[in-house]
């Protein structure tokens, strides 16, 4: 499914991080030297961000969003929708979304829901938000991310290694003349290649998981880069869900993009699941300034647990990207 998202624009990205982090490589005596120092040169992640002391994404995605709303000057009864994606709810009924709708103050004229996506989740929520905004009219904000929530002594598992906690805000607004190119794709006879059962946990098959990535997402990618949506759209960036470096090297090969125009940040925050694509844009802000001048084109792509995976191409004002913001805010209820 290959289209355009017709009079609505993407006006400013925000990302959070806890301040607290942890080195990988300090788990060598737990994992074993040569197994740590193999697996950080084959995912690239040296450090994760993690929450701590009672804090959730909830609390992560809420600073991202009041700070974008304040350096955006939107009012916050403005906001007429807002999307969370995450697979990390504070609770299971109602939607986490109602929650950061009163810890942000938001007013009662606005649709709130949550969505279950992982790593899928900029790009499919930004799809969802923008649809209803065509209809709203209005200005609506798409929060996401997830925190895992290690126990003591689990933060060092081989999984562990590869995630980091983060939450990040999208402000979306109806714009006429403006558009949005879009691919989305699902596959959920896969679904057991990533998931989590009820009784918690997580399920993942890696060999499954690395080779959809490298074929149907590449696929997918080269699909529409080839289609007459992208004529005459040439990409400043390209910025991959973070998943880890031995996929995302194995993308851009496979669908032919120029890996110098690629955005990282899986170095220093892991795998961020749905809040990566925001994150990366952010934690690359000092770069992007000093190459461009004013407004950028972006390709965007997640994929993961589902299977899902979906492409967005957006323009974004660089004066509205937001640096990485580190928090440990925990907001009352």
């Amino acid at each position: 499914m290959i289209g355009y998202l017709k009079d609505v624009k993407i006006q400013g990205v925000a990302a959070t991080v806890p301040k607290d982090y942890l080195d990988n490589e300090k788990y060598a005596e737990s994992i074993g030297e040569k197994r740590i120092k193999r697996q950080i040169k084959l995912t690239g992640i040296k450090h994760r961000h993690v929450v701590k002391d009672g804090q959730r994404t909830s609390d992560l995605v809420s600073v991202a969003g009041e700070r974008l709303i304040e350096h955006l000057s939107w009012k916050k009864d403005e906001i007429s929708v807002l999307v969370f994606v995450t697979q990390s709810p504070d609770i299971k009924a109602p939607s986490t979304a109602m929650l950061i709708q009163k810890k942000m103050g938001l007013g009662k004229d606005c649709i709130a829901f949550d969505v279950n996506l992982g790593c899928s989740g900029f790009t499919s929520g930004a799809i969802i938000v923008a649809g209803l905004l065509r209809n709203t009219r209005g200005k609506g904000l798409i929060l996401m991310g997830d925190c895992q929530h290690y126990r003591k002594g689990e933060e060092f598992l081989s999984d562990a290694l590869l995630f980091g906690d983060g939450g990040a805000a999208i402000a979306m607004e109806f714009v006429p003349d403006s558009n949005l190119v879009y691919a989305q794709k699902t596959d959920g006879t896969r679904y057991d290649s990533l998931y989590s059962p009820l009784e918690g946990g997580r399920k993942m098959d890696g060999n499954a998981i690395l080779l959809f990535s490298l074929n149907e997402v590449s696929e997918s990618i080269a699909e529409l880069m080839g289609s007459s949506y992208m004529e005459n759209i040439i990409p400043d960036y390209y910025v991959l869900h973070q998943a880890q470096k031995v996929i995302m090297d194995g993308v851009a090969s496979n669908a032919d993009l120029p890996r110098e125009q690629f955005l990282f940040s899986y170095e220093e925050y892991g795998n961020t699941s749905s809040a990566s694509i925001p994150l990366t844009l952010c934690a690359n802000i000092d770069k992007i300034r000093k190459e461009k001048e004013k407004t950028i084109t972006v390709y965007s792509c997640g994929y993961g647990i589902g299977l899902a995976w979906s492409s967005l191409v957006f323009q974004v004002d660089i004066d509205n990207i937001l640096s990485i913001i580190e928090s440990d805010k925990v907001y009352e209820l």
